[in-house]
């Protein structure tokens, strides 16, 4: 066989700054004049990648409001006819912290700010809104780059290298040492193909194993792999977040999983390391084919087209990858690589060492003990490798073994050592645990070194940039209800669950750590003033259109023109930040303005929704409702799994001022936060979350219940619908119950005639 070798890309990274570098956490600068006036700035800085160009415009203004106080009853409000939706205890909530958040059991994030049915609303724009539109934007986007583009060229690469590992193997010339090892990678790429197509055919030689092993997945417990030897964690392949909404995604969703899941090990921890020695032959019998030909390109492209998108969309593999081996391997030989030095024991264990001399995975994904009692290796080679994320790192760094005694990590910890300080109190009772205290010390450090590239070097990493404005304690010249420990602690739970429909959007391929309308005359709206959230929002979005369109990879068509979507998304977020500056300030709003808010939320809704055939084979049901769940971290000990989820939406009721210094009530829409633990055989899908908030709910976390103005009350409305629905359907099958008798009627005149 001709070898080609592969065309070896890396991420070159160049740092343009319009003004300064600054070292600050936030890459924020908080200047004091002589007046004790803070000035706000957000350093301009552009970074070019291999993907796209991440473009992040420079803010500078004053915040330089001087609140209103709230008299008694709201008697200085102008509630906007809202009135009629306050109870006593909103009330209540309102003169004590200036908002309060109201659980309705309201489903749908975009039913409260949608126009259309909400035209005399005074609307209160969240950043919640806002990041909840940039999930939707991205998880449906997602789903149709999957179910058009990756799920095709991973099957055409997949087919292909079986084909040449089923060609090797009937070789009369094949090393008769070599055909064990080749059975193995067969029956390995069988069932990944099985998983997306159960038609596929399996040779006879490796029917057992590959039945096997397609059983173990089936049924979603702790077993040992038939093909590779180590524990492996079979749960982790119940197809969850998006990948429930049809069977194409779900098969995609556990062939891919097991393709970046499974790994080939470079040392089994024994003397012998037989295992270690016969899984090192798979990953480079499999490299050889890489070179094989498909029409006019080669398995390398087809491999680089997944890999070099998912690595801009999540990150570069925690493990090492079939190029790092090939390279290896190449440096190990005088010529080009040959089969025959396969089979040389000695050259495989020399290309052992120097592969172990390569970067090392910093989360461990898998069980710890797997070989009866000895410890198992987490190095070696993943076909498509799953991603290395900071939260997972910090996750893994806060429990067992690193901490003694802590089995479970919380979101709240990884909000804690971006510097958040009221993560930081909400877990002071977590320093009782051995060495937590200074572990999360020296987390803060090495998180608060890192550079703005860092902070951009993919759009996962990008999204978590988006949300640290949020966690500033918020001071003089802000809004009166920004200033309190409940606005921090709401802004908390926005990044939390933000970040819970990051982990739902990615769970493939992130690893998981173990152990234009006319205004409404008089009314007025408001922007929740975070100018940076929506600029970094607006700078992610725009690099995320700009990579896809480079790679051919940006779909439109008769119905869906994502292009326009993507262009309407930057500029709403571009005008929530000019406007939200504008608040600030303590400047007026235009007409032109309030009419933007108003209509902020279905334009946000337009961009998430899809049409035609594309609707039908992605969407489902369950993508009407806000409430969605993730399984993020793994104990193998109690067998357990930590779940974060975003429920129902809270409707929130914000007091705000104008220029003037004049009070208004306004309406808008929250996240709500939930995190809880579940059984690792049962890791929940959106569809089971769903139901359980319908039956069963389980408890706000506690920080969350105690410090933030949540008031619970039925909607009536929602009721009323309900009813209304009830009654339509009766009359529906009372009108096909007349038209039945009417059809008989006709049809006895007829035959009597």
């Amino acid at each position: 066989m001709n070898i080609k070798k592969p065309i070896i890309s890396y991420v070159i990274i160049g740092i343009v700054v319009s003004s300064s570098i600054i070292g600050g956490f936030f890459l924020i600068k908080n200047l004091t004049q002589n007046n004790n006036t803070v000035i706000q700035q957000q350093i301009p800085l552009s970074i070019n990648s291999s993907f796209a160009t991440f473009n992040l415009q420079g803010l500078n203004y004053t915040p330089s409001i001087i609140p209103t106080n709230i008299k008694n009853g709201l008697s200085n409000v102008n509630l906007q006819g809202l009135d009629e939706e306050l109870t006593p205890e909103i009330i209540e909530k309102l003169e004590e912290n200036g908002f309060a958040l109201v659980d309705k059991g309201i489903e749908d994030i975009y039913e409260p700010v949608d126009f259309d049915m909400n035209t005399e609303t005074p609307m209160y724009v969240t950043t919640d809104l806002c990041l909840h539109s940039l999930h939707s934007l991205f998880d449906i986007y997602l789903r149709i780059l999957e179910y058009y583009y990756f799920n095709e060229n991973f099957t055409t690469m997949i087919s292909a290298l079986r084909e040449n590992q089923i060609s090797m193997y009937k070789a009369s010339s094949i090393d008769q040492s070599l055909k064990p090892i080749l059975e193995k990678n067969i029956a390995y790429l069988t069932v990944i193909l099985r998983l997306l197509d159960n038609q596929t055919s399996i040779p006879n030689y490796v029917k057992d194993t590959v039945e096997s092993e397609l059983g173990k997945i089936n049924a979603g417990l702790p077993a040992y792999s038939s093909i590779f030897g180590y524990l492996e964690d079979f749960s982790q392949y119940k197809p969850r977040g998006h990948y429930t909404r049809s069977e194409k995604l779900a098969n995609y969703f556990q062939a891919m999983m097991y393709a970046g899941r499974m790994k080939f090990i470079l040392d089994d921890k024994t003397e012998e390391n037989n295992l270690g020695i016969e899984q090192t032959k798979m990953a480079l019998l499999l490299v050889y084919t890489f070179s094989a030909e498909i029409d006019n390109q080669v398995i390398w492209d087809y491999w680089d087209k997944i890999v070099r998108t998912s690595n801009f969309l999540v990150g570069v593999s925690d493990d090492l990858t079939p190029k790092e081996y090939f390279e290896v391997w190449l440096n190990q030989t005088e010529e080009d690589i040959t089969l025959s030095s396969l089979t040389d024991d000695e050259i495989i264990k020399s290309i052992i060492n120097k592969l172990q001399e390569l970067k090392e995975p910093k989360i461990n994904s898998r069980f710890t003990a797997t070989f009866e009692g000895e410890e198992n290796s987490e190095k070696g080679m993943s076909l498509f490798g799953q991603s290395y994320t900071p939260d997972a790192y910090i996750f893994q760094e806060l429990v067992y073994d690193n901490l003694p005694t802590r089995m479970f990590p919380k979101g709240l910890d990884i909000f804690s050592v971006f510097g958040s300080k009221r993560a930081e109190y909400h877990l002071e009772a977590e320093k009782e645990y051995e060495g937590y205290g200074d572990k999360i010390t020296e987390l803060r450090d090495e998180f608060s070194n890192l550079s703005f590239s860092d902070w951009s070097q993919n759009f996962y990493w990008q999204w978590l940039f988006t949300l640290l404005p949020l966690l500033e304690e918020k001071g003089e010249g802000y809004p009166g209800y920004m200033q309190n420990d409940a606005w921090t602690d709401k802004s908390l739970m926005t990044a939390l669950a933000s970040w819970a429909e990051l982990k739902h959007d990615t769970i493939l391929y992130s690893k998981q750590a173990y152990a234009v309308m006319g205004l409404t005359k008089g009314i007025y709206h408001y922007v929740e003033p975070y100018p940076e959230v929506y600029s970094r929002i607006a700078a992610t979005v725009s690099m995320l259109k700009e990579g896809l369109e480079k790679r051919g990879l940006l779909y439109s068509d008769e119905y869906n023109d994502f292009e326009s979507k993507f262009n309407e998304f930057i500029s709403i977020m571009n005008n929530l930040t000019e406007i939200s500056i504008k608040e600030l300030e303590n400047k007026p709003l235009t007409s032109e303005d309030l009419s933007f808010i108003q209509m902020t939320g279905k334009r946000l809704l337009y961009t998430t929704i899809i049409y035609g055939k594309d609707n039908e084979e992605v969407t489902s049901e369950t993508d009407k409702q806000t409430a969605i769940i993730t399984d993020v971290f793994t104990e193998p000990n109690s067998k357990q799994v930590l779940e974060v989820g975003v429920g129902n939406p809270f409707i929130i009721y914000v007091v705000v001022q104008d220029h003037e210094g004049k009070l208004y009530l306004t309406r808008g829409v929250t996240f709500s936060y939930y995190e809880f633990k579940q059984l690792m055989n049962n890791r929940l899908t959106d569809e089971e979350w769903q139901e359980m908030l319908e039956t069963s709910p389980p408890d706000l976390p506690a920080w969350i219940e105690q410090n933030l103005p949540i008031v619970q009350i039925e909607d009536n409305e929602v009721k009323v619908k309900q009813l209304a629905q009830q009654t339509s359907d009766i009359q529906i099958k009372i009108k096909k119950v007349r038209n039945l008798g009417d059809n008989y009627w006709n049809y006895a005149i007829k035959r009597h005639d």
